[in-house]
């Protein structure tokens, strides 16, 4: 459990210095700041670049700080196992976040940014055997939705089962 925690607060921590970092260098290229920079990188990008001032960009964007929020509800979650506090409402809460979390994340980026997104920059129009891969759909809503509703299920195991324990503490 200890290493556990370790690797949670090594990735916290590398996440939240890599996006800082992150958004610092797209702060210099949106604003311009070094032109010389910018001109370097678009030259070495070349139409990449245009990518960073799309809207499908912005709301990938969007998706940084969930993952941050999810890293650091599962921290507190490995933390209060440490504690041997297994069974609690806290922790349930925490389960049922990380499930939240993992389902929005997976909404903005495999929804809103691949479908809704092409479907606006098509002028309205999408044409289900070309423009999306059904495969690839599915396999994306199996394995990232399906965790998020895991651990909803889970979140709410945890909230039931330590309501059980209540009720059999009263009753004896």
């Amino acid at each position: 459990m200890k290493l556990l925690k370790i690797l949670l607060s090594a990735n916290y921590y590398f996440f939240i210095i890599f996006f800082s970092l992150f958004f610092v260098f797209l702060c210099f290229l949106w604003f311009d700041i070094f032109p010389i920079f910018t001109n370097a990188i678009k030259t070495d990008f070349g139409e990449d670049f245009n990518y960073m001032f799309s809207i499908e960009f912005y709301f990938a964007i969007i998706a940084v700080p969930l993952y941050l929020i999810m890293l650091k509800k599962m921290r507190t979650l490995v933390n209060n196992f440490t504690k041997r506090e297994y069974f609690s409402l806290t922790n349930s809460k925490y389960i049922k976040q990380i499930g939240y979390l993992f389902i929005s994340i997976y909404i903005i980026e495999q929804v809103i940014c691949e479908y809704i997104l092409l479907f606006i920059n098509n002028n309205y129009t999408i044409n289900l055997l070309t423009d999306i891969n059904i495969i690839d759909v599915f396999l994306a809503t199996f394995y990232k939705c399906m965790i998020g509703l895991l651990l909803l299920c889970i979140g709410k195991a945890f909230e039931l089962g330590l309501q059980q324990k209540q009720d059999n503490e009263l009753t004896i």
